[in-house]
């Protein structure tokens, strides 16, 4: 028998055994890898789909808004210059000033309206010394904006650039107005552009003076311009509202003073009743319609301050 024909056919089963687990290889292969890839696709589809179902949560929506909240709180203490005061301990100071005033009011009455009184007082209380940080932090930063200015302004004649100038500004200028500079370029240094991080400045302080400065620093950015001119122009006009407001309030030092001593006149009475005549002014404290009253004349007493703020309160 001729041993070709044999040798030929084993060579050809050969190969094709060796074709054949070639391409079952290969399948196998693709197929693990579709199969990979599929399970990729279905964990991602997982994936999003708990990221869906977990924003109807009741909970994830309060952790959100308890966030926001605290970033807001937050930002309220950094605009009073308080930073460094957390936002939980400062809402467990307001906390506290509430319970402890409501205390009080049990202690010596069982007025409901003496009562709601003194709660809101205490919840009030943080919020007014809150309220008076600011107004004295934005009045320094409006005192300060005008030298600022200039002195940028000084730099850029120099030859230096924009940066240099905020640079120059937070070494040579003190706090507050440098503290906020300072963080401008802070938050240019992890991305944000000039313009943004300047409304950001703008948002914090929530000043006119300073919104003037973003305003046309921000035109100046997109529009080009001699800026050195611009910030001469912005700092001239700062410092012309300011003489403009030391004007008014000059004049109206009058009016602020006799409103001062007509809300204030009231309670130096009650007080003089009861340290010389308290048996005259004690049913105002014991008897059910005393305590009305007395919380009627409180309340009057707040809105009749609050009208007279408004009316010498001049806006410019």
């Amino acid at each position: 028998m001729d041993p070709l024909p044999i040798l030929i056919l084993a060579l050809t089963g050969g190969a094709a055994y060796l074709a054949w687990s070639t391409w079952d290889n290969q399948r196998r292969l693709r197929d693990r890898g579709h199969q990979r890839i599929i399970g990729m696709v279905n964990a991602r589809r997982r994936r999003e789909e708990e990221v869906l179902s977990s924003a109807n949560d009741p909970r994830l929506a309060l952790a959100r808004r308890e966030g926001e909240f605290r970033e807001r709180v937050r930002k309220e203490l950094w605009r009073a210059g308080m930073s460094q005061l957390p936002p939980e301990r400062f809402l467990m100071i307001a906390g506290g000033m509430v319970a402890g005033l409501t205390l009080v009011g049990l202690i010596f009455t069982r007025n409901p309206f003496a009562l709601l009184f003194a709660a809101g007082l205490g919840a009030g209380a943080p919020y007014l010394a809150l309220r008076m940080a600011q107004n004295q932090r934005r009045g320094q930063i409006e005192a300060q904006l005008a030298e600022a200015l200039n002195l940028s302004s000084s730099t850029l004649r120099s030859g230096y650039s924009l940066l240099q100038a905020m640079q120059v500004i937070c070494e040579e200028m003190p706090a507050p107005i440098s503290e906020e500079f300072a963080l401008v370029l802070d938050e240019m240094k992890i991305g944000l552009t000039l313009e943004a991080a300047l409304i950001r400045m703008g948002e914090r302080v929530k000043s006119r003076d300073v919104d003037l400065l973003v305003t046309a620093s921000s035109i100046q950015y997109r529009l080009g311009g001699n800026l050195s001119e611009i910030l001469d122009t912005i700092g001239e006009s700062i410092r012309e509202r300011f003489q403009f407001r030391s004007e008014v309030s000059a004049l109206t030092a009058e009016a602020r003073l006799s409103g001062m001593v007509l809300f204030l006149l009231p309670i130096s009475i009650l007080l003089v009743l009861l340290k010389f005549n308290p048996d005259y002014i004690r049913p105002l404290f014991t008897e059910p319609m005393g305590q009305n009253m007395l919380g009627l004349a409180i309340l009057m007493q707040g809105i009749g301050g609050i009208i007279i703020r408004k009316m010498i309160n001049i806006d410019y």
